[in-house]
């Protein structure tokens, strides 16, 4: 068995991961591999789990805890002070880690000189790290700052060493996403300089130096430590000796850091980089989706024969997407040394870049200068294929809605990644993992509006933020809108914002706070489809059903059964439906998130002439009331079943009409809610559907 800390925490058996369950599992879990082979006193599990705020049944809840885990065989044993976990400490990813930087730096000279088993030790060390140490719990803070921090030094020696064996030119994309990262670890920043040095950029490493400068006077009113000011004025006399492998950077002093963001890379240089890294910034609100990473990391990171991994993240507008390829990409950052790419391919204008575009912007970001591109389009897509065949790289490609625009820039190199974002599941892809983004689950969805709302707010008013996150289908991106507009109005109660969203016909109006809007990026979606697919979309969004199987759009939309299913298929599709199958009938059965349902009867309502949408919603109501009598028909056993209107059951498919004809009154139980809600539904679209 394997246990990770180093990053969100794991447990594996078999090459299985173990479904550790919740925040608090998790928590017990870590506490005791933090301390594995000792007694860890309730107390400490406590603060692990709840911090300085347990609940009076403290004891009770850890028991219950340490069962689950003991369900799947952790070895977890009581004692009267506490429990034990008995493993192999170097079962435990973190104590490797320690243990292969204690090697490297026993195969470090005294004279400060790295050998190869020191810098093969350290990228081994380092290539445990999966994100940052025990990811998501916020008892264990000290300990995972702590963990960090030992990355950190280590990431550091490691860069001296690549330094000295004369690597400096591939270290400089790395060293300016660190800097960005930890703006006032000194050591990165002497690393930076000194590398852009050796690359014959002396402009870039003194400007490197005064962003730097300029930044600390500003935020804390200090200057650059001697270190610095010292490489800093020989960088001025172009010293000889810093064109020679000299000792490692020293550290400065711990009472330097502090936690300040701020962007100094963008007044370094405008010089493009041989190792690059162009992700986004991570997202500093994000909440759950621990096994969605883990699970996309292992896609990523798994060993392939012939080309690159492929894994395509797939699902609604405004579920997270991107957001959670970023997170990944900046996880596993390490483990593609040779850089990270991002391509926006929708672009936020709407516009699709086309595969030339992506190519010249992949070029770019590899560090092709301008004046270095190939002319013809063939000449520069071979320049591509070279420049990623034959490194470990990362590339992302944002808002994909056709394969032929990245099929022919897929890396050919197996060590190569690529993730993909995409609302269609992109199943053309030869070898592509396909991964479906899902809306949050209620109680993750209220955890992300304490995060941005405020824990103690929110938690005065756990169901009323239950309610909001039910209103705003658990999708992330509505639920930011939300948590914003709380955050805005710090005298509401969370209950009215709930009361506000609690009713249909404004709560798009509600789901909108200064430039974030629901409508914008459900107006994404609706814009890319075809004209009948767009008709098609707002006729169903009038259906005020809480489903609908296939023969419910035959009638709506007066198409065969083929057309209706390809036209719901496509929707389907695109994620502006989900599908579900009736355990017992094995009826297909179609629905509409509720906001997207909302925004699609906003739309049929305004697009739409009356005169139409009311035939529409005539001719469901008419199927409905003859398949209705149909039944109590059948059900009379007084009357001939040759005596029926067999007419009623033409929009039918076969199998559904076979299951009424068996059993038309089980059938008809099975459909009432449907029937009743599709009889209320009206052309104004103003009948809400039923929960």
């Amino acid at each position: 068995m394997e246990f990770r800390i180093l990053g969100p925490v794991q447990a594996e058996h078999e090459q299985r991961l173990l479904p550790l369950g919740g925040t608090r599992q998790r928590a017990v879990l870590a506490a005791l591999l933090l301390d594995a082979g000792r007694v860890v006193g309730i107390d400490k599990l406590t603060s692990a789990v709840w911090g300085d705020r347990p609940p009076a049944t403290v004891r009770a809840q850890i028991q219950i805890c340490v069962s689950a885990l003991r369900r799947l065989g952790l070895p977890i044993e009581s004692t009267h002070t506490g429990y034990l976990l008995a493993v192999d400490p170097d079962d435990i990813d973190a104590v490797r880690f320690e243990t292969l930087v204690s090697e490297a730096r026993a195969a470090t000279s005294s004279s400060g000189w790295y050998s190869s088993e020191a810098v093969e030790a350290l990228r081994t060390a380092l290539a445990l790290w999966r994100g940052p140490a025990l990811d998501g719990l916020p008892g264990l803070a000290a300990e995972a700052t702590w963990l960090d921090e030992s990355r950190l030094v280590a990431t550091g020696d490691l860069i001296d060493a690549e330094i000295q064996h004369g690597r400096h030119v591939h270290l400089v994309g790395e060293l300016s996403a660190l800097v960005r990262e930890h703006p006032l670890q000194e050591r990165f920043h002497a690393q930076l300089m000194l590398v852009l040095y050796r690359s014959s950029r002396q402009a870039d490493a003194l400007q490197a130096y005064r962003g730097l400068q300029r930044m600390m006077r500003q935020e804390l009113g200090l200057e650059p430590g001697p270190e610095l000011q010292s490489l800093e004025r020989r960088i001025l006399a172009r010293d000889p000796s810093l064109d020679q492998p000299a000792k490692p950077v020293q550290p400065v002093t711990a009472e330097r850091h502090q936690a300040v963001l701020t962007n100094l890379v963008d007044d370094m240089t405008d010089q493009p980089t041989d190792v690059s890294f162009w992700l986004p910034p991570d997202s500093t609100v994000f909440t759950g989706r621990v096994e969605e990473i883990d699970e996309i990391s292992e896609l990523l990171l798994a060993p392939r024969a012939k080309a690159a991994s492929v894994v395509v993240l797939t699902g609604l507008a405004g579920v997270g997407k991107t957001a959670l390829a970023v997170r990944v990409a900046h996880w596993q950052r390490h483990a593609f040394p040779d850089g990270t790419l991002f391509v926006d391919v929708a672009r936020s204008t709407g516009r699709p870049v086309s595969a030339q575009d992506c190519v010249v912007q992949l070029l770019r970001q590899l560090g092709t200068r301008p004046e270095d591109l190939p002319a013809g389009p063939q000449d520069r897509l071979s320049l591509y294929i070279q420049r990623t065949g034959s490194c470990r790289a990362l590339l992302i490609f944002d808002d994909v809605d056709d394969e032929r625009l990245v099929r022919s820039l897929l890396p050919r190199d197996p060590r190569c990644a690529v993730l993909i974002t995409s609302r269609r599941r992109l199943t053309a892809l030869e070898g592509a993992r396909l991964k479906e983004v899902d809306v949050l689950a209620t109680n993750t969805a209220v955890e992300m509006l304490a995060e941005i709302a405020g824990q103690e707010r929110v938690g005065q008013d756990i169901p009323a933020a239950e309610r909001i996150a039910v209103y705003c289908d658990g999708l992330p991106f509505a639920l930011r809108i939300a948590a914003s507009r709380l955050q805005a109005k710090p005298h509401w109660p969370v209950s009215r914002l709930a009361r506000r969203l609690a009713d249909e016909r404004t709560r798009l109006d509600e789901l909108q706070h200064a430039d974030l809007d629901l409508r914008d990026v459900l107006d994404s979606s609706y814009t890319a489809l075809s004209p009948r697919l767009r008709r098609a979309f707002r006729l169903l969004g009038l259906l005020a059903t809480p489903y609908f199987p296939i023969w419910f759009p035959v009638v709506l939309l007066a198409e065969s059964e083929d057309e209706a299913e390809d036209l719901v298929e496509s929707l389907l599709d695109d994620r502006l439906l989900t599908v579900a199958v009736h355990d017992r009938s094995k009826e297909i059965r179609y629905s509409f998130p509720c906001l997207v349902r909302l925004y699609a009867r906003e739309r049929a309502v305004a697009e739409d002439p009356e005169a139409e949408r009311e035939a529409a919603l005539e001719r469901v109501r008419a199927t409905c009331v003859r398949l209705t009598d149909l039944c109590g028909f059948l059900q009379d056993t007084r009357r001939a079943r040759s005596d029926m209107d067999e007419d009623a059951l033409a929009p039918l498919d076969p199998a559904t009409a076979a299951d009424l004809l068996a059993d038309p009154g089980r059938w008809l139980a099975d459909h009432q809610d449907l029937l009743d809600a599709a009889m209320a539904a009206d052309s104004s679209g103003s009948t809400a559907a039923r929960p």
